[in-house]
C-alpha cells in the first residue's frame, strides 16, 4: 500500500492497530501498545516518509492518533 500523506499514514497506522499488529510484552502477557507509544511510531514513520512536512502537523496528527488510540484501549477494558 502507497501511503500518500499524513492522514493516510495515521489511518493505516490505527487499522494495524486495531487488528493487533502492534503489540508488545508487559508483565508476561501480550498487550496493544499505548496510544502514547503508536503516536511515537506515527511521529518516526512521518519524518522518514514525509521528510519536508512541518514538524506542527506531524504533531497534530500524532495527538489525535494518540487520542483515538487511547479511546479504543477504554473501549476495550
Amino acid at each position: 500500500m502507497k501511503i500518500n500523506n499524513l492522514e493516510e499514514l495515521s489511518s493505516h497506522l490505527m487499522d494495524n492497530w486495531i487488528v493487533g499488529n502492534y503489540s508488545g510484552g508487559f508483565n508476561g502477557e501480550e498487550c496493544l501498545l499505548s496510544g502514547r507509544q503508536m503516536a511515537e511510531i506515527f511521529i518516526n514513520e512521518a519524518r522518514k516518509k514525509f521528510p519536508g512536512e512541518e514538524e506542527a502537523e506531524i504533531m497534530y496528527m500524532a495527538d489525535h492518533l494518540e487520542e483515538a488510540i487511547d479511546e479504543g484501549i477504554a473501549n476495550l477494558q
